[in-house]
């Protein structure tokens, strides 16, 4: 092995020109630089395995130079073109190691649908949940004293890269909570989408937020819902928002297999994983049982003993967007994808069929009359769902078009659903054995098969 070693022979900016120079370059395994300086190797041509222990940096900045790495195969090479200021492959493959398209697991992580109400007025309660964007809710778990809460989405405050975001925010009077109370932004993740990571050692969340509070926050990762009392395994992990009402970004990598090394673990439509962005609790649902380590499910300590209480705060405020998680130890920048795609993955979860826009006076079930009073309709949904919806309607409106007539339906009974369709039965003055279609004129149906 022969080896360079660069000690104190030249002073910073000197240069040394391999061709002024009698050395044999070939069979240079290690090449030392032991003093700040530069080393210029001009008109040379090294040809033996080098090793360098330290940076290697090409040009400085706004002065570059190509840069070119060859294969074994003619013609194929990876070349950094300074004037283009682009990399390029020629004639080679690019294998990532980790997944380029659709990496992001996190399905309406930008905030961006929106299909129910987009802000809720909340008081106390005991375990509903409301999702002023799809995929994302928080619950009116449990407080004794405070203001009503909101629960919103919002198209006005958010960082760049983003045009919507997801906001809690206190009352005049923050909350003070009751036994078991405490309040979260929640987004589930389901099994069959989450099942091939789970042998993952590095798998990184990562979001934007911003907070009327400084101070460390915490997520919590759990593999079910731990109010069902399902969840047999947890993980919280902090994060520190360094400046009021600002927008910051934040990673946080976790192991995912050795979460899964135990517990109970779904790889079907059951929820995977979930995550929770802790804002404040009861003290009975404080404590460090989780912090950093994944554990199996003994207690309720979801926020951290650290944790920032910002909903017990006057008029305290959080903001979330631009979610997600992805296999690898660094958060690379947010998949934005096409609003179609990102509104057909959400449509698995929760659709509304409303008399708004164009679905007013659209028929959308079509069928046959029973009898004279009664209709029998098939219904197929714009996409499957993760499982049979819970189907609900407002008060509303329908006709049943037959022939030339359109009777008004004095109601509508709901049967038969699976994840694809179901059956409506308008009752309403018919025509035995003509062909019937629901027509919808006011009101909605909501289809949910969200997990919680």
């Amino acid at each position: 092995m022969a080896t360079l070693a660069v000690t104190n022979d030249f002073s910073a900016g000197a240069a040394i020109v391999a061709s002024e120079m009698n050395t044999n370059f070939t069979d240079i395994e290690t090449f030392v630089n032991t003093t700040p300086g530069v080393l210029q190797l001009t008109g040379g041509t090294v040809t033996g395995a080098v090793t360098l222990s330290n940076t290697l940096t090409v040009g400085a900045d706004d002065t570059g130079y190509d840069v070119k790495f060859f294969g074994a195969t003619s013609g194929s090479y990876l070349l950094w073109d300074e004037s283009a200021d682009a990399l390029i492959l020629t004639n080679a493959d690019f294998v990532p190691s980790t997944p380029t398209g659709f990496r992001n697991i996190i399905i309406n992580g930008n905030m961006q649908v929106a299909q129910r109400t987009a802000s809720y007025t909340v008081d106390t309660g005991g375990g509903d949940r409301y999702y002023p964007v799809d995929r994302f809710w928080t619950g009116d778990y449990t407080w004794s004293a405070g203001s009503d809460i909101v629960i919103a989405y919002d198209s006005g405050v958010y960082p760049t890269g983003h045009r919507q975001s997801y906001k809690v925010l206190a009352g005049a009077t923050g909350l003070t909570y009751a036994s078991g109370g405490h309040t979260s932004i929640t987004t589930s993740i389901e099994g069959i989408n989450i099942a091939p990571y789970y042998t993952e050692t590095a798998m990184t969340l990562s979001f934007w937020c911003r907070s009327s509070s400084t101070g460390i926050f915490n997520v919590l990762f759990a593999n079910e819902w731990y109010g069902s009392g399902a969840a047999d395994r947890g993980l919280t992990k902090e994060f520190t928002i360094s400046s009021a009402d600002t927008w910051e970004h934040k990673s946080i990598t976790i192991d995912l297999a050795a979460g899964v090394a135990s517990g109970t673990w779904h790889a079907g439509t059951g929820i995977g994983l979930i995550i929770h962005w802790m804002l404040g609790g009861n003290a009975n649902r404080t404590g460090d049982e989780y912090l950093d380590t994944w554990a199996d499910w003994s207690g309720y300590e979801i926020c951290t003993a650290s944790n920032t209480q910002v909903m017990t705060d006057n008029n305290g405020v959080f903001y979330l967007t631009g979610v997600q998680f992805e296999v690898g130890s660094h958060a690379t920048p947010y998949e934005q994808i096409s609003f179609d795609d990102n509104y057909r993955r959400c449509l698995r979860y929760y659709q509304r069929w409303d008399s708004s826009g164009s679905a007013q006076d659209d028929a959308f079930a079509a069928g046959v009359c029973l009898d004279t009073t009664q209709a029998i309709c098939g219904w197929t949904f714009p996409a499957k769902m993760r499982a049979a919806p819970t189907i609900t309607t407002s008060t509303g409106t329908y006709d049943v078009v037959i022939g030339g007539a359109a009777p008004a339906a004095s109601s509508v009974n709901i049967s038969n659903v699976t994840p694809w369709s179901a059956q409506l039965s308008p009752q309403a003055s018919l025509t035995s054995g003509h062909g019937a279609a629901l027509r919808q004129d006011s009101g909605y149906f909501d289809m949910s098969a969200e997990h919680l």
